[in-house]
């Protein structure tokens, strides 16, 4: 027996009023709708327990403020975020669920996505590697989630959950290698603008060369880190606001101009005060890059916020202007209807007038020729 899915505005339905109320209430009946299914309780304890040992070894990258990964600890927020954004089609898609019984393939996944993740993860722990760590708890939330909640569940969470991909750390030697060509790209920009304010400098590697000291590139001042933090946060916050492909790629690719921008200017002026200002040098070199994100984030929302606005204004000020033109137009030929309509009106009328004569006259004179001429009378001959 099948039982029918609540209404919309039942109150005993925690998923139905999520959309239309405030943030407070929508994260109580959140609660309230997880409770209520708290079966997943019993697959967090393990869970949990299976994260320890990778984030333990993640930390590494996540504590140093150098690393080009540093950003990671923001992706499992981001993706919670996301799928927040998502509540109200999750809401819906939930309650058309409930009309089908709880073994139903559509409420109900399979352990197939689960075993496979246990066993990616064991065999991380077997090679102890970071990867095989990450990949396999990736896997293993998916497979929960289609086991609790079905296919379409996930299916509806697989966007938030693919961004979880980002947690997968590439080999150490790429890593090493990426500090090492950021840190040259940025010694041959800084050094570029610098020649640019007339300073002669020359490029060693990562090393900015002057006539009387050199500036060597350390791995914090590479700018790899604050590139790809300040272009992941852009991403997430692009597709929060689900935002077209082309605004995202574009709004990535300005935002990472930005930071580079800002990345330049600290590495000019650190060259610079090397010896001039040593205190000030030391302060650029050991500034946290944390800082530096959560400022250009908040001018990189700002902006966003703005160009928003401006977007709906330039809108609402097209349609004005095409109604505007509309009605001008409107007014140009209810002007020419009232002017041109009577000139084409009498032109008429004289046509139909001047033909009327014309026709007259003809007919008298036809009628003058016929009385002046009598028509002859021909005798009949005979054919015989």
């Amino acid at each position: 027996m099948t039982t029918q899915p609540p209404a919309l505005s039942d109150p005993a339905d925690p998923t139905a009023a999520l959309a239309s109320s405030s943030f407070t209430q929508q994260m109580r009946r959140a609660w309230e709708f997880l409770w209520g299914q708290r079966v997943w309780l019993l697959f967090l304890i393990p869970f949990a327990l299976a994260c320890w040992k990778p984030v333990q070894n993640s930390f590494r990258n996540w504590g140093s403020p150098d690393s080009i990964l540093m950003y990671q600890p923001l992706v499992p927020f981001a993706a919670a975020l996301l799928i927040w954004a998502q509540r109200r089609e999750l809401s819906t898609l939930w309650r058309r669920l409930q009309a089908y019984p709880p073994t139903d393939k559509r409420r109900r996944g399979n352990l197939l996505l689960l075993s496979a993740g246990c066993l990616t993860l064991l065999f991380g722990h077997l090679v102890y590697v970071d990867s095989f760590f990450a990949l396999g708890l990736l896997l293993i939330l998916a497979g929960t989630i289609q086991y609790l909640y079905g296919s379409l569940i996930l299916r509806a969470v697989a966007g938030p959950l693919s961004l979880l991909l980002l947690m997968v750390n590439p080999p150490d030697s790429l890593i090493t290698r990426a500090h090492d060509a950021a840190a040259r790209a940025s010694a041959a920009a800084a050094s570029g603008l610098l020649s640019l304010f007339g300073a002669k400098t020359s490029v060693e590697g990562g090393m900015i060369r002057f006539p009387d000291h050199a500036a060597e590139l350390t791995r914090s001042l590479h700018g790899a880190n604050l590139l790809a933090a300040m272009v992941f946060i852009a991403f997430v916050f692009a597709l929060h606001q689900r935002r077209p492909p082309l605004y995202t790629f574009c709004f990535m690719c300005l935002t990472g101009a930005l930071a580079l921008a800002v990345h330049l200017i600290r590495v000019c002026f650190y060259a610079l005060t090397l010896t001039s200002a040593p205190i000030v040098a030391k302060l650029l070199l050991t500034f946290s890059p944390w800082l530096l994100i959560l400022l250009l984030g908040a001018v990189v929302v700002y902006a966003s916020q703005s160009l928003t606005v401006l977007s709906l204004r330039l809108e609402a000020a097209a349609k004005h202007r095409a109604r505007y033109g509309s009605r001008k137009q409107g007014l140009s030929r209810r002007i020419e209807k009232a002017i041109l309509d009577p000139l084409f009106n009498a032109s008429d009328k004289g046509v139909k007038e001047i033909a009327t004569r014309h026709r007259k006259a003809s007919k008298n004179v036809n009628a003058f020729f016929k009385k002046l001429i009598p028509a002859s009378k021909r005798k009949p001959r005979s054919r015989w």
